[in-house]
């Protein structure tokens, strides 16, 4: 199985004409989502402070509990955006690279950045609205409410934890970028460089968003694994099948 998939990835991607739906109707579950917070989300640490209580948290996430140093957040901002340029910039250095090597012409440079660029797009729209919908559901309080949950629990912002945005953004954007890449004679060097940038970008965009108090520890391990799902997802279903 595995040997089939990594053939798989090392094609092309391509797109298809139902690429069309498959921005269009995550784009629209993701604003739908996004809208009926105020009609799905209850502030039940506000309604019932006693419900939010270290001792109802996981115990492997009761360590962060406490745990709301500022300048980790604005960090965690810096990180997901760093991750989403690493991304672009990654697919546009080498379809360019290989136009100026005189491998490919301009037009096929372009037009595999453009394929390249949209599927990150893709993914990142499918992972909002997954995203959203798993925020809609689980409703698990920030951590930082545990601190004062008759008055940050009446936020239902606050009850966006699970998972994390900001580090399923990074895994999704990064991972997909080097999976398109994996087809488009990416050389191995630059490859295992770019997955351990990726891994770096993703860990320290968890780690800003744990030590800022806006997620748990199982919050940004489940958004890393949720972000590179999606990412495989998306690119495998854009790859030419192998015999």
């Amino acid at each position: 199985m595995k040997p089939k998939i990594f053939n798989k990835l090392k094609t092309p991607s391509h797109l298809f004409w139902a690429d069309i739906l498959l921005i269009a109707i995550p784009m629209l579950i993701w604003a739908s989502a996004f809208s009926l917070r105020p009609s799905f989300i209850k502030p039940k640490c506000a309604i019932n402070p006693s419900s939010c209580v270290k001792e109802n948290v996981f115990f492997l996430d009761q360590i962060t509990l406490g745990k709301e140093i500022e300048e980790a957040d604005g960090l965690s901002f810096w990180s997901q955006n760093l991750s989403g340029a690493f991304s672009v910039c990654l697919i546009l250095f080498w379809a360019f690279f290989l136009f100026f090597s005189k491998i490919i012409s301009l037009k096929a440079s372009c037009i595999q950045f453009f394929i390249d660029s949209l599927l990150i797009l893709q993914a990142t729209i499918w992972n909002g609205a997954l995203n959203e919908i798993c925020r809609l559901i689980i409703q698990r309080p920030r951590p930082f409410v545990y601190s004062d949950p008759s008055q940050s629990g009446l936020d239902i912002a606050h009850y966006t934890s699970f998972y994390s945005g900001h580090t399923s953004f990074a895994a999704v954007s990064t991972v997909t970028a080097i999976l398109c890449l994996m087809g488009r004679k990416f050389h191995p060097i630059l490859l295992k460089l770019s997955f351990i940038i990726s891994f770096y970008l993703i860990f320290f965009t968890g780690f800003f968003r744990v030590f800022s108090g806006r997620h748990f520890i199982t919050d940004v391990v489940a958004a890393a694994i949720a972000g590179t799902v999606i990412a495989f997802s998306v690119v495998l279903l854009h790859k030419k099948p192998t015999a």
